[in-house]
């Protein structure tokens, strides 16, 4: 009874997409809030742009909006099969009919939108110059600092954030730049020893922050060409698995062919 009323490779199916989805949504929305002119941070290529239809003067990344929405068809797929499936009987219903175009439409929204996500990723355009702007005195290394007053006094990270904290509260409502609010430190505590320009610039520097950066995974630009080397692999691998599993489903399909053919020429004779 189960095995033909059952539809769990179908809510399976769309599950994963959609959580594909939510992914390339959330990146859809970076992209679109990067590249308007408050942000700035990079361009949409013009085949994945189009002009607005009042402002001349406005690209939008209509790519990036139509995929963000696709996430919100593909969990209306997978809302649709649930809600058809939780209140049938066991077995067999005319009402699993409907299952199959939801799946399909999923399927099929899923699939364009990763090859729309990766041809708008693969033609941006950065504009590193806005993107270190945006870093200018916005408190990025406050928890750099942080670290370095735990490691260097000895202090607890609970000890060293409130400090910095407090340096953070100097800046910000005497208006003046968080380096030269954080050469006050030594005054707060004892056990923190004179900070030199040198070692203060290096500590609040964002490049310097992310190198400082040693754990698995961190933002540390000499590791990220390693983890995306070791993601690639296992996209090949991922790339080879999938290929003998069409290729086995191929042979399934033939198979099966010949067998029912086999069979209906039994019957006719």
């Amino acid at each position: 009874m189960d095995a033909v009323s059952s539809r769990d490779f179908a809510v399976e199916a769309l599950s994963s997409c959609e959580m594909l989805m939510i992914e390339l949504s959330r990146i859809a929305e970076e992209i679109i809030l990067w590249s308007s002119k408050e942000f700035g941070f990079v361009e949409v290529a013009d085949e994945y742009a189009a002009s607005s239809s009042i402002m001349p003067q406005k690209k939008n990344p209509v790519t990036a909006e139509l995929v963000r929405a696709k996430c919100g068809s593909v969990l209306g797929s997978l809302q649709a099969v649930c809600t058809i499936l939780k209140g049938l009987p066991y077995s067999y219903n005319l009402d699993l009919q409907e299952v199959t175009p939801h799946l399909w439409a999923g399927l099929a929204n899923t699939q364009r939108s990763v090859e729309i996500i990766d041809g708008t990723i693969s033609t941006l355009m950065f504009n590193p110059k806005a993107l270190s702007r945006s870093m200018e005195g916005d408190y990025s290394t406050a928890t750099s600092l942080a670290n370095y007053l735990v490691k260097s006094s000895g202090l607890s990270f609970r000890e060293a954030h409130s400090l910095v904290g407090e340096v953070v509260r100097k800046s910000v409502e005497e208006a003046i730049p968080f380096s030269q609010a954080a050469r006050e430190l030594p005054k707060l505590s004892k056990r923190i020893p004179p900070l030199d320009e040198e070692t203060l610039q290096s500590i609040l520097d964002p490049a310097g922050s992310l190198k400082s950066i040693v754990t698995a995974g961190g933002a540390n630009p000499q590791f990220i060409p390693g983890g995306v080397e070791r993601r690639l692999r296992l996209v090949h691998r991922n790339r080879s698995r999938f290929a003998k599993l069409e290729g086995d489903l191929k042979l399934a399909e033939l198979s099966l062919l010949r067998n029912a053919n086999s069979l209906l020429g039994e019957v006719r004779n």
